[in-house]
Formats: C-alpha cells, sequence, structure tokens
C-alpha cells in the first residue's frame, strides 16, 4: 500500500469517526432539548402551585378580619 492509499483510508477511517459524532451528537440533543422541555413544565406547574397556595394563604387573614368584622357588628 503506497503513501496515497493509506492517506484515503485514513480519511475514509476519520469520516467514519466523524459521522458516528455527529449521529451521537445529534441524539445527545435531541434528548437534552425533551430535558428542557420537561424542566419547563416542571417549573412552570411550580409556579401555578406556588401561586395557588399564595392566594389561599393571603385569604386567611382577610377571612379572619372578615369574621372578625361580621362578628362585632352583630354583636353592636
Amino acid at each position: 500500500m503506497n503513501n496515497e492509499d493509506a492517506i484515503l483510508a485514513r480519511l475514509d477511517e476519520l469520516k467514519e469517526r466523524v459521522g458516528r459524532l455527529d449521529e451521537r451528537q445529534e441524539r445527545d440533543g435531541r434528548e437534552t432539548r425533551k430535558q428542557l422541555v420537561d424542566l419547563r413544565v416542571a417549573v412552570a406547574s411550580l409556579k401555578v402551585k406556588a401561586g395557588v397556595w399564595g392566594a389561599i394563604a393571603g385569604l386567611i387573614p382577610a377571612a379572619v378580619v372578615a369574621i372578625y368584622v361580621i362578628t362585632k357588628a352583630m354583636v353592636r
């Protein structure tokens, strides 16, 4: 085998490796994008839950004040 054949064989081998790396990178990219979407969905659901619990926590003092005012008005 002369130098040209050796070089061409090496180039073919490198081309195959690059192709496999591209496939792996593409597959990993899809997995990463899926994980990001899952993470965004989880964060959005946590924001909704936090908002609901915040609203409930804000209503408790308002309900206590309303009950106090109503009770005070009925006693008079």
